[in-house]
């Protein structure tokens, strides 16, 4: 039995960004979008994504959840609007790229006909209401069995879960001789050892942790600069202060030309060739995506045992993994790593074969096709 033929697929997507949720989707389309399914897309008209979706060739539709001054429209008013775009685009199958646009679907599910699935990429705690809404879907399709277990714990139905790991684009990440232009861009000497920090600049990253480890290290290793990628979205004075601490960090212990803050960038698969080792510090993550791109590439990585992270590397063997928020930990593994080369490569290695037989991104599409197929056989 064969599913509808070109069954079109309505993707909602909240942000006009490309974070790793995005990317990840956007992965997976790539896969997809000369298949089976017509795919058509409810996103800001605006911005790094919608770029995207053009270049994929998929028509979009606007979803604006917020007014002009940048505040998020009433519950009733976002309810009309995917009822209508619902209507207008005529589906088969909707489906919410994120947790929170799961639960603005969960809400209009009883009003309509098509099966609503949604990814959860969020380890966060919900109220009794958004499990409510969550629940009303069809299918949830967690990215890691860390978040899976987690939104289980608190009432989400297992019934409807499914765990669906993100894949990577191991071609388009794979390793390269370092070609030296990334420290020719920041005017660094060739013997320059580069730490890369790549993620949104937020609380939940834990950017500070390896500051304050790297600020320690340079006296012992003056060859050490820091390069943090991505930038800062929230704009809350919390988050500002963030951002200024880990620029005081190194300015206190005047080590201002140690630390490289490059904003965000479109190359990523570039910086990890070029850069010695990724550390990832994060409170929370349920699958990282850099982690997924380091490891394909072959960078060495450090990274906290937080959600998902212990499902995408192996302790000591493709990577290493520390407990979230340990500033003395990691200054001690970043001192016996800093200088053994050999060990570095092993992990690299390690990490590159591990992506290649557990995280394709062909596996990851293979799996998304065959929970949209299934959704849609019961609606035929």
């Amino acid at each position: 039995m064969s599913a509808p033929s070109r069954s079109r697929i309505l993707l909602c997507f909240e942000y006009a960004t490309l974070n790793g949720g995005e990317h990840s989707l956007l992965a997976v389309l790539k896969q997809l979008v000369a298949g089976e399914f017509d795919f058509i897309a409810a996103a800001p008209p605006h911005g790094l994504l919608h770029e995207s979706l053009q270049k994929l060739k998929i028509p979009t539709v606007p979803l604006e959840l917020c007014d002009d001054e940048g505040r998020k429209r009433d519950q009733e008013s976002i309810n009309q609007t995917l009822k209508s775009i619902i209507q207008d685009s005529e589906p088969a199958l909707v489906h919410g790229n994120s947790l929170s646009m799961g639960r603005m679907l969960g809400r209009i599910a009883g009003e309509t006909e098509q099966p609503m699935t949604a990814h959860l990429r969020d380890i966060v705690k919900l109220s009794g209401k958004a499990i409510d809404d969550l629940n009303q879907l069809d299918r949830l399709i967690a990215v890691s069995q860390a978040t899976s277990d987690f939104h289980q714990k608190r009432g989400l139905s297992e019934d409807l879960m499914t765990v669906l790991h993100n894949g990577v684009d191991c071609e388009q990440f794979r390793p390269r001789v370092p070609s030296g232009k990334l420290k020719e861009e920041l005017g660094l000497p060739a013997e320059s050892f580069l730490i890369g920090n790549i993620g949104q600049i937020c609380l939940r990253k834990g950017q500070d942790i390896v500051a304050e480890a790297v600020c320690r290290l340079i006296e012992s290793f003056p060859e050490l600069h820091l390069l943090f990628v991505g930038e800062r979205h929230s704009q809350k004075a919390e988050s500002r202060e963030y951002e200024q601490q880990l620029h005081s960090c190194f300015e206190e212990a005047g080590l201002s030309n140690h630390v490289h803050f490059l904003g965000y960038r479109s190359d990523i698969a570039f910086i990890l060739n070029e850069i010695d080792l990724l550390v990832h510090t994060a409170q929370q993550e349920p699958l990282g995506r850099v982690l997924l791109e380091g490891a394909a590439v072959g960078c060495p990585i450090v990274a906290t045992t937080a959600g998902g992270t212990a499902e995408i590397l192996e302790h000591q063997v493709s990577g290493i993994l520390l407990p979230p928020g340990d500033a003395d930990l990691l200054e001690h593994v970043l001192r016996d790593l800093v200088p053994d080369v050999r060990r570095q490569s092993q992990l690299g290695k390690a990490a590159r074969e591990r992506m290649l037989v557990l995280f394709p991104v062909e596996k990851s599409a293979a799996g998304l096709r065959a929970i949209w197929r299934q959704l849609l056989y019961k609606q035929s």
